[in-house]
């Protein structure tokens, strides 16, 4: 059985609910103040059968936007996108903050459900298309299916069961050796079993009878009992909607954002060094030093952000940053956070994890160019000498971290395009990177599409970094995969 998390995505009241509702029979809209006031609040969950041992987890998300936090708990874990516009409606603020959260944290797959279409006529129909087109150009979304439905009629839900059921069956395989690792979003009590969490599992693999940490506070605990939407399961793997039965401790010392995790797995961190993009629609530059909401895993943490080598960043721009929280995250490399305005709350960005610090990162950092120019020297000679094969950028750190200015030297290497984005949180020299677009360019003139196979032995690496490489080139929308083959989506620039 192959396991994958839904999550919807869109604005207050344009039917991601009665759209959950129609493809899987559950009212995900549980607390009495839903019912009342006949919108989402907090995150709900629903099953669904996509056929061909596929089962998908759904969670439904709030669309407005007094309830963004709520919206953040529940994306973390999510593989592939529901996105939701009302015919009748069009775009909305909240259509337009759901998409930016939702391509800033990495998400690659999702389609579109244009809903109540019997309340809009086919000009006003089209009309929004091309506004949903115009949006989504650049993201994650540009190739995505916009499948016309309506919860009156039926129309356009089984052609949704079964786009979402092609997309998980290209999702790619998960790794169940790494250490499991499930944040927290809800945490109850159930009379005879006691206290019971769940969340989505988004990595390793979980048994029955497991123990596990709960982090922040770092107490153990045994792992009685697991279930997967009410049936019980001896062991749940990554991409997996789970609860967890966890006798002998009290729901109250329990709340969302916390973390279950195999022991030994976790470090914390104060202070992360992130590469930090702000969103094109910021409403003012976010200047150095600002009082930020750090949203990561399932909750919502306080800090300030450090700009590195700017007073100031502008709406759509990139930089080096270092976040300094006011408690410890059990965070690391590659993973990716949003960043919000501590007042008035607004998403401003987000940000993917370069490197934990142990040390506070000085404001002004006294230093000679020549040892600046020396560390970046060395830093060349371990890429180049790496080539296909980079280095972890945790690796770089211990092996040159003491060299000086080694951080400011590294990520000016970064702004500079000496080293290119590798994976999440790592780097490849320039000049390999470049070769292995020339080679992707080169099948393409040859194939008409960029077999993985052949890009693989011609450079003579790994499969798995092969992979990498070329969803990294996807990203940066250099390359393009379509579900069956991958072309070129421009020339090499």
């Amino acid at each position: 059985m192959q396991y994958v998390t839904i999550g919807t995505a869109g604005h207050v009241d344009h039917g991601k609910t009665c759209l959950v509702k129609a493809l899987t029979g559950v009212d995900t809209d549980r607390l009495l103040e839903e019912k009342q006031r006949g919108l989402t609040v907090d995150l709900g969950f629903a099953p669904v059968d996509l056929g061909q041992e596929i089962l998908g987890g759904i969670i439904d998300v709030p669309g407005h936007e007094h309830f963004i936090k709520n919206m953040l708990a529940g994306v973390w874990g999510m593989e592939i996108i529901l996105f939701v516009v009302a015919a009748d409606e069009g775009i909305m603020p909240q259509t337009v903050e759901h998409l930016q959260i939702l391509s800033l944290l990495g998400i690659k797959k999702g389609l579109i459900a244009l809903t109540r279409c019997d309340l809009a006529d086919a000009t006003q129909k089209q009309k929004v298309r091309q506004d949903i087109e115009t949006l989504v150009k650049g993201t994650f979304l540009e190739q995505a299916p916009i499948i016309e439905t309506s919860i009156l009629t039926g129309e356009g839900i089984k052609t949704i069961r079964k786009e979402l059921s092609q997309l998980a069956k290209m999702l790619p395989p998960k790794d169940l050796s790494l250490p499991y690792f499930l944040p927290i979003d809800r945490a109850f009590t159930v009379p005879g079993f006691g206290t019971v969490i769940t969340g989505t599992l988004v990595q390793g693999r979980i048994c029955a009878g497991a123990k596990g940490i709960l982090y922040p506070k770092g107490k153990e605990v045994k792992i009685r009992r697991l279930e997967i939407f009410g049936k019980q399961a001896e062991w749940v793997q990554a991409g997996t909607r789970v609860a967890v039965n966890l006798p002998g401790i009290e729901k109250k010392q329990i709340s969302r954002g916390m973390v279950l995790a195999q022991p030994g797995s976790q470090k914390p961190a104060g202070r992360i060094n992130i590469q930090f993009q702000t969103v094109k629609s910021l409403k003012e530059p976010v200047k150095n030093n600002s009082r930020i909401q750090v949203c990561w895993g399932c909750g919502t943490f306080q800090g300030r952000i450090l700009l590195e080598g700017k007073e100031q960043i502008f709406p759509g721009e990139e930089c080096q940053a270092q976040l300094r929280l006011e408690k410890e995250l059990y965070i690391k490399p590659g993973d990716h956070l949003i960043l919000r305005k501590y007042s008035p709350s607004e998403t401003i960005g987000g940000g993917v994890v370069i490197q934990l610090c142990d040390k506070v990162r000085r404001e002004k950092v006294c230093q000679k160019p020549e040892e600046s120019g020396e560390t970046m020297k060395k830093i060349c000679i371990l890429y180049q000498q790496a080539g296909f094969f980079p280095p972890k950028t945790c690796e770089v750190k211990k092996q040159l971290g003491k060299e000086p200015g080694f951080s400011g030297a590294f990520f000016k290497m970064i702004q500079q395009g000496d080293l290119c984005r590798f994976g999440e949180g790592d780097y490849m020299a320039k000049a390999y990177y470049k070769k292995g677009k020339e080679c992707a360019a080169f099948l393409f003139r040859q194939h008409g599409e960029i077999p993985t196979g052949m890009f693989r032995d011609i450079l003579g690496i790994s499969r798995k970094c092969a992979i990498t490489l070329l969803e990294s080139y996807d990203k940066e929308h250099f390359t393009s995969w379509n579900g069956k083959k991958r072309i070129l989506a421009r020339s090499i620039g």
